[in-house]
């Protein structure tokens, strides 16, 4: 989801600007305020885009290897707030900018925006910045974005139930949407991000004859091995028993080459893009809160998160649960708050944590 500029507003120096589909009320405001901003613009051409402008710097920060070295997704990430900066700024020499000004906007920011977009802005802004000293538009230590107080969001703390989980995976079958149930599935029991759900490939999931150290007995497992998009970090664990049947089948069903995409989208029998993969989520929360309301504030992201509380909670160690997650949450405090927070066996003891409730026996007749 986007906001696209006229042919007139992209001549006065306006660029397309990301929007957020889990957020339709504030995408909404923010597209009526880059309208309105628009329309006050149109026909008037931004002066000042010279050699050293916002825009200019953001052009050349581009290229460089600080941007190119990251992930395809922090590069989404960074494109979106990007955007942002340059139509709000992209005319103005970079020299020009002031602690104050800068201060200003991540008021105003925190305002209409909130904590976290704020927060990410102003960091962007430190970043490019930072790449202007580099370059000699700015003096060196003479960052503006630098110590200007931002409040720190909290980290999100939402975790799915078990009856919201099953309530998802129910009404993404019920809508025909057999690939996203396993999408939902692999989340919660395998504790990997949607961008490695989504691009997994048929030859990452394989079985593997492996000597497991607790018991000293050779197991043939289903593993799945993969190397992160976020931070390129490898990882293999074995597939949870709860949904290794549903696994196999797909794996069994499709008839391609081994290194096709796992999941197909069935109306359109292609790999899933960034949009369709979430247009197809938001359509079955959507479904699954209509008997269960309390699913419509879940994101995908959260179901990572649920891996992590249910693998602690099933008694895994933070270590092992940290190398499925695949991030530091072992060794930093406040990313092990958040996700509750590579090696196989530690990893697998952490996914096969995860365990659904048990129901009471009921007590039997004399």
């Amino acid at each position: 989801m986007w906001w696209e500029p006229t042919p007139a507003a992209r001549a006065a120096g306006f660029a397309a600007v990301d929007l957020d589909p889990d957020r339709l009320s504030w995408s909404v405001r923010e597209a009526e305020r880059l309208n309105a901003e628009a329309a006050q613009a149109t026909g008037a051409r931004r002066a000042g885009t010279g050699r050293r402008s916002m825009s200019a710097l953001i052009a050349d920060y581009r290229t460089h290897r600080s941007y190119l070295s990251k992930a395809a997704a922090t590069r989404r990430s960074y494109d979106g707030l990007l955007s942002i900066i340059e139509t709000k700024w992209g005319a103005r020499p970079v020299a020009q900018f002031t602690k104050p000004a800068v201060a200003t906007w991540y008021e105003t920011n925190l305002a209409a925006r909130g904590k976290t977009q704020a927060q990410r802005l102003n960091a962007m802004m430190s970043i490019l910045f930072g790449h202007a000293e580099l370059l000699g538009w700015r003096a060196e230590n003479t960052n503006p974005a630098h110590g200007i107080r931002t409040e720190v969001p909290a980290p999100r703390g939402r975790v799915a139930s078990w009856p919201e989980i099953d309530a998802l995976v129910a009404a993404a079958e019920e809508l025909g949407h057999h690939a996203l149930a396993l999408a939902i599935l692999l989340a919660v029991y395998q504790g990997q991000r949607q961008t490695d759900i989504r691009t997994a490939r048929r030859a990452d999931f394989r079985p593997v004859q492996a000597d497991n150290p607790a018991t000293g007995q050779t197991e043939t497992l289903l593993v799945w091995s993969l190397v992160r998009s976020k931070r390129a970090t490898e990882g293999a664990m074995a597939i949870h028993p709860d949904i290794e049947p549903r696994l196999r089948r797909v794996l069994l069903a499709n008839t391609a080459e081994a290194d096709s995409p796992l999941l197909l989208d069935e109306a359109t029998g292609q790999p899933y893009s960034i949009w369709l993969f979430n247009k197809r989520f938001i359509a079955s929360r959507r479904r699954a809160a209509q008997t269960l309301p309390s699913v419509a504030s879940l994101q995908f992201r959260d179901l990572r998160r649920t891996f992590g509380h249910l693998s602690r909670m099933g008694g895994a160690s933070r270590d092992d649960t940290g190398d499925v997650l695949g991030n530091s949450a072992a060794r930093d405090p406040k990313l092990t708050e958040t996700y509750m927070a590579p090696q196989f066996w530690t990893a697998t003891r952490a996914v096969l944590a995860v365990r659904r409730p048990t129901k009471p026996e009921g007590r039997k007749k004399a």
